[in-house]
């Protein structure tokens, strides 16, 4: 009866231990689609972004969406895009050791033809023209429209540039995003985003020189077809 019993035990343990190594390999199922659901345990509000920290199957995590009222306690769907490691919110004046920066989040899972929640792709890569917009380059400079028309020659180089702020967005994946225009333009290409170290403020006419990325996929629906980079504003 006692070896009965305790081949019973050690098969119940084994058992149990397949079980738990299971759930360790496989701590976050996702749907089909690709999505996942969780659980938000924690809201905290900053200027463009609302960062969530959510209970998924007994994993917490923190993501970051784009700033919307929504509360703890419901049960969201979203798609993981990318993950920043040791990133820090200057307006928390905190650092997640990690953090998932998200391009859909809603309370049911994304159908096909159904608008998510919200959409990085939407808000951050798109500005509108701005009018009576003018500003002549320096000496040296590109204008827009020379930009755009000649990028894939201007790829990789560092190029100096002059426009007018029209969008700024910042500490968005550890770097400010200027948007400038300077009147001109080729074809429907008006617009030029730039990131950077510096601070600037929505109608400056600033200078900046920076190194020229075609194709450029950061995730998270920031994708673009030209952007300057690791640009550094002109005194």
């Amino acid at each position: 009866m006692r070896t009965i019993l305790f081949t019973l035990s050690m098969l119940l343990f084994v058992n149990l231990a397949s079980c738990q190594e299971s759930k360790k390999e496989n701590p976050q199922p996702t749907l089909p689609n690709g999505e996942h659901k969780a659980v938000i345990k924690e809201v905290l509000q900053a200027n463009s972004y609302t960062y969530l920290k959510v209970d998924e199957n007994g994993l917490q995590k923190w993501l970051a969406v784009m700033k919307q009222e929504i509360k703890p306690g419901v049960s969201i769907y979203f798609r993981p895009d990318l993950e920043m490691k040791n990133f820090s919110s200057k307006e928390l004046n905190r650092t997640f050791d990690s953090i998932f920066f998200v391009s859909y989040v809603g309370d049911k899972p994304m159908i096909k033809g159904r608008s998510p929640m919200m959409n990085f792709s939407s808000d951050h890569t798109k500005t509108e023209q701005t009018k009576n917009i003018s500003v002549k380059q320096p000496d040296g400079g590109v204008s827009v429209a020379q930009l755009w028309a000649n990028r894939t020659s201007y790829s990789g180089k560092t190029i100096l540039i002059r426009g007018q702020v029209t969008k700024y967005n910042k500490n968005i994946m550890g770097k400010n995003w200027v948007h400038v225009q300077d009147g001109t333009k080729d074809g429907t290409k008006y617009d030029l985003t730039i990131t950077t170290g510096d601070v600037v403020k929505k109608g400056d006419v600033v200078t900046f020189k920076g190194k020229v990325v075609l194709n450029k996929d950061f995730g998270a629906g920031y994708k673009y077809d030209l952007i300057l980079e690791e640009a550094v504003l002109q005194k």
